[in-house]
C-alpha cells in the first residue's frame, strides 16, 4: 500500500496517516495550491531561513556537511530572488514521526521522549490577512552618577557629542538641565541598526505568542539626552565632558507585522507590553552585541564559517531558525546581519547601560522645540515591507492540500 494522508471523520483540518510499515520513522512533504503558503511546521533547505533542523546538538562541521556543498552555492548565486517572508509552498515537515507496532503516531518532546503527537502545518491564504503598524520610542537609560565608567569611554561620549546637534536645553527650574542632541549620521546607523535587530529578536517570538508575524523593525531617529545640575557651569559643554548626570537615548521606530483576525488586536499595546515584558533581554542583547560580533567575525575569518552554517540569522526582521520552530537566543550560534554589515554598538553599552523602556513616540520628543521636525532616516533602514495580505486556511480549503501531500520514509 502506497502511504497515504486520509481525512479525519468529522474532524475539519485534522489528518489520518495510513502507513505500510510499522516501527518505522516518517516525514510528510507538502505542496500548496496555488494562492497558498505554509507558514509553520515546514522547512525546505532550499529557501534560506527555512532550512530544516535534522539535529540541534549538531556540530557546525556536521551541520555544513549535512546543509551545503559547493554546488548548493553555484544554485544560489543563480535563483531569482523570492519574498518567503510570509510562507513557502512546498516543503516537508519540520519533524518526523515514529509509528509504532501499535500504529500509534509519536514525536520526540522536548526532553526526546516520545509521546503521542501530530504533524502540524500553519497554512494561509495570499489576500486576506491584515497589515498592521506601531511606532515606538526605545528608550536606553546610561549610568549617569559620573558619566561612562573610564576616561577612554568619556572621550568617545565627548567625540560623538562634538559630531551630533544639538536640539535644545531647558531647565526644569527644580535644579537640573537637560540639552538634546540629535546624532551625527554615523553614531545615528549604528545605534538604530543594532538596537533594531536586538529588539526585533525579542519582538519575534513574543508576538508570535500573540497570533501576530513581525515583517520588520525600522529605525527612524535617534536622540540624546544629557542632564546636568543647574549649577554646572558648563552649559553644554559639561555633557561633552562626560559630567552629566544622567545620559538617556531615545531611538524612534517603527514595528511591522502582520496577523489574521478576527479577534482584532491593540498592536500597539501588545508591542510596549512585550517589549517592556522583556527588557532584561533586550538589555543584555545590547551589552553583549559587540561581545557575540566580535565571536562571529572569529568564525568567520578564522573558521571560515558563512551565514549558513550558524543554527540562526538575526535581522531587523526577526530571527529565522532552523523551519522557524524554535525560540532564538541572542548570541547562542546565531549570525547578526547588523554585525556582518560592520555595525558596532557605542563601548559604553557594554558597560554603562542600565535600564530600557518602551514608550509612544509622543511622549518623547524627537523635533526641536522650536522649528521644524528633524527627521532621517539612516542609510542602513531596512528598505519599506511589502504587507502582502495572508489568512489562516480553515475549513473545506484545507481539503485541498490532501491531493499535493506524500510521506517519506
Amino acid at each position: 500500500m502506497v502511504p497515504q494522508v486520509i481525512p479525519a471523520n468529522d474532524q475539519n483540518g485534522k489528518y489520518n496517516l495510513f502507513v505500510n510499515g510499522l516501527e518505522k520513522w516518517y516525514l510528510v512533504e507538502v505542496e500548496a495550491p496555488n494562492q497558498y503558503l505554509f507558514t509553520a511546521g515546514i522547512c525546505n533547505d532550499d529557501i534560506p531561513g527555512w532550512e530544516c533542523n535534522y539535529d540541534p546538538t549538531a556540530t557546525t562541521s556536521t551541520r555544513r556537511r549535512i546543509q551545503a556543498d559547493d554546488a548548493d552555492d553555484a544554485d544560489d548565486d543563480n535563483a531569482v530572488a523570492v519574498d518567503t517572508s510570509r510562507g513557502i509552498s512546498t516543503g516537508r515537515s519540520t519533524s518526523c514521526v515514529y509509528v509504532n507496532k501499535l500504529g500509534e503516531v509519536l514525536k520526540p518532546d522536548e526532553n526526546n521522549e516520545l509521546k503521542m503527537s501530530s504533524i502540524n502545518f500553519g497554512v494561509m491564504r495570499i489576500g486576506d490577512s491584515q497589515g498592521v503598524t506601531t511606532s515606538v520610542a526605545l528608550v536606553l537609560q546610561f549610568d549617569g552618577d559620573s558619566g561612562p565608567s573610564n576616561p577612554e569611554l568619556r572621550r568617545l561620549l565627548s567625540d560623538a557629542l562634538a559630531r551630533a546637534t544639538p536640539l535644545d536645553e531647558e531647565d526644569d527650574g527644580a535644579g537640573t538641565i537637560t540639552t538634546r542632541y540629535l546624532l551625527g549620521e554615523v553614531d545615528k546607523a549604528a545605534i538604530a541598526t543594532v538596537t533594531a535587530e536586538v529588539l526585533a529578536v525579542s519582538l519575534d517570538m513574543r508576538l508570535a505568542k500573540d497570533g501576530v508575524s513581525l515583517d520588520a523593525v525600522a529605525p527612524k531617529e535617534v536622540i540624546l539626552s544629557s542632564a546636568r545640575p543647574s549649577g554646572d557651569a558648563s552649559s553644554t559643554g559639561g555633557a561633552a565632558d562626560g559630567g552629566a548626570a544622567s545620559q538617556q537615548l531615545a531611538v524612534a521606530m517603527d514595528i511591522m507585522g502582520h496577523y489574521s483576525p478576527p479577534p482584532h488586536i491593540d498592536f500597539d499595546y501588545i508591542v510596549q507590553d512585550s517589549i517592556n515584558k522583556d527588557t532584561a533581554t533586550i538589555r543584555r542583547g545590547l551589552r553583549e552585541y559587540n561581545s557575540n560580533c566580535r565571536d562571529q567575525n572569529n568564525k568567520v575569518k578564522d573558521e571560515g564559517l558563512r551565514e549558513k552554517d550558524f543554527a540562526a540569522v538575526v535581522s531587523a526582521k526577526g530571527a529565522s531558525g532552523r523551519g522557524r520552530n524554535q525560540d532564538v537566543a541572542y548570541g547562542d550560534d546565531v549570525f547578526s546581519t547588523a554585525c556582518s554589515s560592520g555595525f558596532l554598538a557605542p563601548d559604553y553599552f557594554e558597560t554603562d547601560l542600565k535600564e530600557i523602556q518602551a514608550l509612544k513616540v509622543s511622549e518623547v520628543e524627537f523635533k526641536q522645540k522650536v522649528g521644524d521636525v528633524v527627521s532621517t532616516v539612516p542609510a542602513s533602514t531596512p528598505n519599506d515591507t511589502t504587507v502582502l495580505d495572508i489568512p489562516t486556511v480553515t475549513g473545506t480549503l484545507v481539503l485541498l492540500l490532501l491531493l499535493l501531500m506524500s510521506i517519506s520514509y
